[in-house]
């Protein structure tokens, strides 16, 4: 139980962020607007689509989730 319990020092935790990773930041405000908003639409249509299957097709969900997969891949 230990291994889930242990902790960094805040000099080891500033150690660490120092490091040079190797990884630049090329992500602006622009393309992280786009990802949230694209998450935000991705979830709604996910939803809307799981809400109408649970009420119009009945013990055939699975069939018209494959449906709507289809529908949406074209």
């Amino acid at each position: 139980m230990n291994a889930f319990f242990r902790k960094k020092s805040i000099e080891q935790l500033q150690r660490d962020g120092a490091k040079n990773t190797g990884l630049n930041r090329v992500l602006g405000l622009w393309q992280l607007t786009a990802i949230g908003l694209g998450g935000i639409i991705g979830v709604a249509i996910f939803v809307l689509i799981g809400v109408a299957a649970a009420e119009h097709s009945g013990p055939a969900v699975i069939l018209s989730f494959i449906i709507a997969g289809l529908a949406s891949a074209r």
